[in-house]
């Protein structure tokens, strides 16, 4: 990616160390290749001479001349990275296929800051790529959303717009699981819950019985909360008897532990996420939490 206040004063240090580097290696002295280009050079510059296009010495024309080429080689790359990271050319010239394109491609940063990371990695951790390089650029570029989510999350916002969802959501989406993994219940949306895990279905068994809770729905997946690592799709709406709780509206996650440490970095992040949406929509009858059974879920309503 081009950023266009810094790309010229880098560009101009690039010319000026890349014409210094050409000047070097076509006066050094012992050197076979420099003594051919310095040849090369020579009969160019009694050309331009002879022709009248030039009343330098050769020294002054050989500086201006490698000047030139050192902004043309620099403006070319430019050109061919342009069109390389905008997917504008098949073939990769200058970013190369390695681990670097891989990780940019796949973590969105810039190949310099890919660099960098890989750069500062210890090599007993380097080495990994060398045992299975697909598996270990996978979890590289995990691990680098991971830690660029979290740092856009502590500075995420969520305003209210118009949008609203309708009743309909719950019968829009016809379920399509195996009905013997059901449960039948009599407080559901649905006569009929299916559950994820054995944690779930002792929490609907609880809910199903309780005297304070008048109606509940596990939530379709088209009711999500956009976070900047994915769409965050909460599992319970769960409303209670007026004056038996403080809360009467409780949106619910359930998770078997409790300890963000046990959760994957990314789903806690979209946890998080979750909390600043509802804090931002919801008045104090409406509260959101993650919870591991019934008795949390009462001991934050009441």
């Amino acid at each position: 990616m081009l950023v266009i206040k810094t790309l010229l004063p880098e560009l101009k240090k690039l010319v000026t160390a890349l014409s210094e580097d050409l000047l070097a290696r076509s006066t050094a002295k012992n050197d076979p290749y420099s003594a051919k280009v310095d040849t090369g050079l020579r009969e160019a510059y009694a050309q331009i001479e002879q022709g009248g296009r030039t009343a330098d010495p050769f020294e002054v024309w050989r500086e201006d001349y490698l000047d030139q080429v050192a902004v043309a080689w620099v403006l070319a790359c430019v050109f061919v990275r342009f069109m390389e990271d905008n997917h504008l050319i098949d073939e990769c010239w200058l970013a190369g296929e390695g681990e670097r394109r891989k990780l940019a491609e796949d973590s969105q940063l810039t190949r310099r800051t890919i660099a960098a990371i890989l750069q500062g990695m210890s090599d007993p951790t380097f080495d990994q790529y060398k045992v299975n390089p697909e598996d270990f650029l996978a979890k590289a570029a995990r691990l680098i959303n991971e830690q660029k989510a979290t740092v856009i999350v502590e500075h995420l916002t969520y305003d209210m717009v118009d949008d609203r969802y309708d009743s309909d959501i719950f019968t829009r989406e016809k379920p399509k699981e195996d009905f013997s993994k059901a449960i039948p219940v009599t407080r559901h949306v649905y006569e009929y819950v299916f559950t994820d895990s054995k944690n779930e279905r002792e929490f609907v068994r609880e809910l199903d019985t309780s005297v304070e809770v008048v109606v509940y729905a596990k939530l379709p997946r088209s009711f999500f909360i956009p976070t900047p690592v994915g769409n965050y799709n909460p599992d319970w709406a769960i409303a209670f008897e007026e004056g038996k709780v403080k809360h009467i509206y409780f949106i619910a996650e359930t998770k078997g532990s409790m300890s963000s440490m046990d959760l994957r970095l990314i789903e806690d992040t979209k946890i998080e996420c979750a909390r600043k949406f509802f804090r931002k929509i919801t008045s104090d009858q409406v509260k959101y939490d993650v919870v591991n059974n019934y008795g949390k879920l009462m001991e934050l309503v009441k």
